[in-house]
């Protein structure tokens, strides 16, 4: 969906399916949507509940302002109208584009603000009643301006926002979503653009500043990861490919996408379980269309055929089917396919231009072709001509992102129609804990997210202790194992915390040497992150200087940032983040292979979520913020110190404070505590405990 184009007009509305003539809704609107459009987008709102783009009354004449856009909402057909203030009051104008996608409502807005420079801000609301604006990294750049970014299609775990960066028009950087909208993270670089704003969201740029050289992705874990397309060993006569298909980099599967189209529609899959298409080539980038072939995926992406050479264009009917031959009778070059968009009936729609040798006298060069497939198939599908197929992110893995999800398809060689709607699957968090690991010792975690995030101790008594992260579906019925080895101290807490307002973003301590601790009473902890909930967990990337513009002594593939987690920590309160200053994290910890000793690691700080982090200081520091996460103090936690540290630009300069001609060892810091948490500016309370030789 490209954000920034549009016209007023004047919306209408039918409460009877166009039975009566339509009533007015709203003059001088450019978009209106009901807010129960979408079966993701859930709220307990009115059922007539609509949103429209409008103009407020301080717009006269024929032409608008950006100033007078704003968003409009009503429950009784705009016979009252309510203003939304998007939690920003009279600031919330400059309305550009609403839209519901996924479980999401999503507003773009220009900064109309003095000094602002005409930046889009995006807010964001998963319920009707309360927005928050989006955060994207402050290491990304990511100015968002109007025309300049694209929300891609999404899933219910996050938004994706293509953003156009560095005023290059055709060249656009990912960004996911946490579960609830606010906070992005850089998902994929290069992504290619076209100048109307559509985005391939599958293919990415391989070269800047040059022609582009198009490679296709594919991500099976909701923007986490990417991966290149593993192309098919033979060609659609049986024959060898030219390359080596373990080579990822100069032998993979490209496909045509969004912003070259060939045909109506969506360009890969449908409704049809699993079933994807594409033109496309093999090789080291994407061929133009004209050289490429026809490719079909039974098993959404994870593997590929090549079903006929050429490029074709092709079309879903009846949840998919086996392939077979039908002359039509003549020489005509194909401009369009379609059926209806649920894929389940066997009539096709053919647009071909008749060649000349087959045109009749006195009809035109251009048809319209019926295809009723219909008689080929009498019989109705059974029970037992259907089979399980399971959504998988691996050949080897009958799940994906943690979940067992099987869609009922029918089998290849059943010759029935299917006849019916797509339903949604069932589904179940892949579990294997039964009996067999009972009796456990188990810590419930915090859980934000719409599921239940629960440790199961899995190393015996009298050794140190660690267990699996499991995660739960929405209902907290199944358990699948999230990551292994996740450190615990001997009274049951957990290394394992989630960032405080990024719901989604979490960090854990795993024990590295499981079988070594064993024997040696001795626990390695190296530290991970997730940002989409538990789905995925990757290492901490390290910053490539520390604090005094040095590199780091570890510098190889295995090196990355390692912080000190809760089960160290002698103030509970003392968390990673606040709820005050979306996206500033702080810890305490080193680089390196492993997790070095507290008095051995120094204070690292992250300003977009944990995705990049810098060191901002020597030594282990306490830390706390205030004033809504403008100001944050840190002082020395290895050695005593008569003055704290403290930065109002999220840690870009610190600037000192001398508290005391003696020197003293600080136990913790705390502000002054109120019901709106790290509101207080004037006064930092500094509670202390005398040193002691």
């Amino acid at each position: 969906m490209r954000l920034g184009r549009g016209c007023d007009e004047t919306t209408y509305y039918t409460a009877d399916g166009f039975v009566s003539t339509p009533k007015e809704l709203l003059k001088e609107t450019s978009r209106c949507q009901f807010a129960h459009s979408s079966k993701y987008f859930k709220h307990d709102a009115h059922e007539n509940l609509i949103y429209c783009v409008g103009h407020d009354s301080s717009s006269t004449g024929s032409s608008h302002s950006l100033t007078s856009s704003r968003l409009f909402s009503s429950s009784d057909f705009f016979v009252t109208l309510n203003v939304e203030d998007l939690g920003i009051g009279k600031n919330a104008k400059g309305l550009v584009v609403f839209a519901i996608v996924s479980k999401f409502a999503v507003v773009a807005l220009k900064d109309l603000t003095p000094g602002s420079g005409g930046d889009m801000l995006l807010y964001v609301t998963v319920g009707t009643k309360e927005w928050a604006k989006a955060q994207f990294p402050h290491a990304s750049q990511a100015r968002l301006r109007e025309n300049a970014y694209t929300i891609v299609e999404s899933t219910v775990h996050s938004l994706a926002v293509d953003v156009m960066l560095q005023d290059q028009s055709t060249i656009g950087t990912l960004f996911v979503s946490n579960s609830n909208g606010t906070f992005f993270v850089e998902s994929l670089k290069d992504t290619n653009r076209n100048s109307g704003g559509y985005v391939d969201y599958e293919n990415d740029v391989e070269r800047k500043n040059m022609p582009k050289k198009l490679r296709s992705m594919i991500t099976l874990d909701d923007g986490s990861s990417w991966s290149t397309l593993l192309p098919p060993t033979r060609d659609s006569e049986g024959k060898q490919i030219s390359c080596n298909p373990s080579d990822t980099t100069d032998c993979s599967l490209h496909l045509h996408s969004v912003t070259d189209p060939h045909n109506f529609g969506r360009i890969f899959s449908s409704p049809a379980p699993g079933l994807v298409m594409g033109v496309g080539s093999i090789g080291k980038q994407l061929a133009p269309y004209e050289e490429c072939d026809t490719f079909l995926s039974t098993d959404a992406g994870l593997t590929w055929n090549m079903v006929h050479t050429n490029a074709h264009l092709y079309e879903f009917g009846d949840s998919g089917s086996t392939w077979k031959s039908f002359k039509l009778g003549l020489s005509a070059r194909t401009r369009g396919l379609t059926t209806v968009s649920d894929s389940t009936s066997q009539k096709f729609m053919l647009l071909a231009q008749i060649s000349r040798q087959d045109q009749q006298d006195g009809q035109g060069r251009y048809a319209v072709m019926f295809l009723d497939f219909a008689p080929t198939r009498s019989r109705q599908c059974g029970d037992n001509d259907f089979e399980q197929w399971y959504a998988r992110g691996r050949r080897d893995k009958e799940c994906m992102m943690g979940v067992k999800q099987w869609y009922n398809r029918r089998k290849p060689d059943a010759n029935c129609y299917v006849g019916d709607k797509f339903i949604d699957p069932p589904s179940a968090f892949a579990s294997s804990y039964n009996a067999d690991h009972l009796p456990r010792a188990y810590t419930v975690l915090e859980s934000s997210t719409g599921s239940i995030f629960l440790h199961m101790t899995i190393s015996e008594w009298r050794n140190p202790f660690w267990g699996n992260l499991l995660k739960s579906n929405s209902n907290g019925t199944y358990f699948g194992l999230s990551i292994e080895n996740v450190n615990r101290n001997d009274i049951g807490f957990v290394d394992f915390e989630k960032f405080v307002g990024l719901d989604g973003i979490a960090m854990v301590n795993v024990v590295a040497n499981p079988a070594e601790a064993t024997l040696s009473g001795s626990k390695v902890l190296q530290t991970r992150i997730t940002h989409n909930d538990g789905d995925t967990w990757s290492p901490l990337t390290p910053p490539k200087l520390d604090s005094q513009g040095k590199t780091y002594p570890c510098s190889n593939v295995g090196c990355s940032l390692h912080v000190h987690g809760y089960t160290e920590r002698i103030d509970a309160r003392a968390t990673y983040s606040s709820p005050g200053v979306v996206g500033v994290v702080m810890a305490v910890g080193n680089v390196g292979e492993v997790l070095a000793p507290y008095t051995e690691s120094d204070t690292f700080l992250s300003r977009d979520g944990g995705f990049t982090w810098e060191e901002v200081h020597k030594d282990a520091h306490l830390w706390e913020f205030g004033d809504s996460g403008s100001i944050i103090v840190i002082v020395n936690d290895e050695e005593p110190t008569g003055h704290v540290l403290f930065t109002t630009d999220e840690g870009l300069s610190w600037r000192q404070y001398q508290f005391s001609n003696d020197k003293l060892r600080i136990k913790s810091i705390i502000t002054v505590l109120r019901s709106d948490l790290d509101q207080s500016r004037r006064r930092v309370v500094i509670q202390i405990n005398p040193y002691v030789s």
